[in-house]
């Protein structure tokens, strides 16, 4: 991440004795990094992860832009396709849901109910484990 605590001397001594060839780090001559990477990457903020994946795989796509302007266009392009990702995440969820209700009412009207209960419980992990995102457009 480039921070001056981590390009310490003394930090890196640590690191290349202690994990040494498994670290990413901007490197010095004698440092042990598993792979050399640019200060202050993106790569390296997890909050940053998706939309920099999301952003580079789409603006680093030849012909690259040479005006500004290109560039502007380019870079907005992401963020749609992230509101097209959340919409049909959204739409897959209500989707999930209804399929649970209609599952459980199906299992139900066969006086099935260990089975209905089980069969809700293997799908609503995967369901509440989604629901963070809700909240995002």
């Amino acid at each position: 991440d480039g921070a001056s605590p981590h390009w310490n001397i003394h930090f890196r001594r640590y690191l290349n004795d202690e994990l040494p060839h498994r670290w990413i780090e901007r490197v010095g001559e004698d440092d042990l990094t598993f792979y050399p990477w640019p200060p202050r990457s993106p790569d390296l903020t997890p909050c940053d992860f998706l939309l920099w994946e999301l952003t580079k795989d789409i603006v680093f796509v030849p012909p690259l832009p040479k005006a500004l302007k290109e560039l502007m266009k380019t870079l907005k392009q992401p963020m749609k396709t992230l509101k097209e990702l959340m919409k049909t995440l959204k739409e897959f969820m209500k989707a999930l849901k209804e399929l649970m209700k209609t599952l459980k009412e199906l299992c139900l009207g066969d006086h099935r109910q260990d089975e209905a209960t089980k069969c809700v419980e293997q799908i609503r992990l995967p369901v509440g484990m989604c629901r963070v995102t809700q909240g995002l457009t």
